[in-house]
């Protein structure tokens, strides 16, 4: 009766270790696999612009709308990107056709986000009456931009 067991021990140890082996090939291939896809984990230095700009939604101010001087103004937009938005530029500049153009807000964010949402208040009598141009740079983690211009004017 002893024999028997041996045996059937040894026989379970046998299959089990051979379990043992296929998991163990299994893990070592996905383990490769991964380390493989993931290739920028380690190549910190090679990231490469893939042409995918960063998406911009700008909620307020509305493109060709005329807004009162004595209000307070908003600048509302909401940004994403995939490979995370690390830079935001704002610029509002006072367009002039007789003196030129004049930078009367300029801004810059680094959120390093994959969603930012820009949500600020001017105060009243901020801006003089006259055409200005509210410009968006966004910038993501592979150095793609994306700009967005606005065009509006105050009273």
């Amino acid at each position: 009766m002893q024999k028997k067991y041996v045996i059937r021990v040894q026989l379970a140890i046998k299959h089990s270790s051979q379990e043992i082996m296929k998991f163990s090939s299994i893990a070592i291939s996905f383990a490769i696999l991964t380390l493989t896809g993931c290739k920028n984990i380690f190549d910190k230095e090679e990231v490469a612009v893939d042409g995918s700009t960063p998406f911009t939604k700008v909620a307020a101010p509305a493109a060709e709308n005329v807004y009162n001087a004595s209000e307070p103004f908003k600048l509302q937009g909401n940004f994403s990107d995939k490979d995370n938005i690390k830079e935001l530029d704002v610029n509002l500049v006072r367009l002039d056709g007789k003196t030129g153009s004049e930078s009367v807000v300029s801004f810059q964010r680094k959120p390093d986000v994959h969603f930012y949402q820009l949500d600020t208040l001017l105060a009243p009598n901020t801006l003089a009456p006259g055409n200005y141009q509210l410009s968006f740079r966004s910038v993501d983690g592979r150095k793609n931009e994306g700009t967005t211009a606005i065009k509006f004017s105050v009273n």
